[in-house]
């Protein structure tokens, strides 16, 4: 929401005071609007809340009041943040929007984001489907989960899991274990790259 309430600013506010400048048209009167660029950046920059969430889902031993904690210590002075009064130990904090003040509650925060491939079991029993709609569903999921592994395809107790033709692995239907690990996406890394 705060991309497209900066995306309309720049486009109905700033580009049209611009255009009415170059065209020498006097508008009268100083148009003024709330510029929430400074809230975007909270949100989506550089150390902003979710580069804090995507290094904290990586942490081995971080929970949603590090996360926090660290939101906070971070942007202690962000005239955006709003840090809770009487948090109690509680996983929260509150953002002043272009709509207004939102509280969120972080509970469960760090493993909603951390984007898991489906368990072995699961994608087995998805591949022997007589339904062919899940076994494409399931090449998706393998085919994601090797770009995220750097061509891995590692069930949780390691082994490797049996691929449908044509979906990597060397083509002989088996994921090929080369050693080489990758940080996997996590969910807020993919929402990112779909703004």
């Amino acid at each position: 929401n705060e991309h497209l309430q900066m995306q309309f600013n720049d486009h109905i506010f700033r580009s049209e005071m611009e255009d009415c400048a170059k065209e020498g048209v006097a508008l009268g009167q100083e148009v003024g609007y709330a510029d929430n660029a400074d809230c975007v950046a909270l949100l989506d920059g550089r150390l902003g809340v979710l580069d804090i969430l995507d290094e904290e889902v990586t942490m081995p031993r971080a929970s949603d009041l590090t996360f926090v904690t660290k939101l906070l210590r971070g942007h202690a002075k962000h005239k955006r943040l709003v840090t809770p009064k009487f948090s109690s130990g509680m996983a929260c904090f509150g953002v002043q929007h272009f709509a207004g003040l939102v509280t969120y509650d972080c509970e469960g925060f760090l493993e909603k984001n951390a984007d898991r491939f489906p368990s072995e079991d699961a994608l087995s029993l998805l591949h022997a489907s007589q339904m062919s709609v899940l076994r494409e569903v399931v090449e998706v999921l393998l085919k994601e989960q090797q770009a995220s592994t750097g061509g891995l395809a590692i069930g949780e107790a390691g082994n490797a899991l049996e691929t449908p033709a044509g979906a990597g692995g060397g083509g002989n239907g088996i994921a090929s274990s080369g050693g080489r690990t990758k940080k996997s996406k996590s969910a807020t890394s993919r929402f990112r790259s779909s703004l």
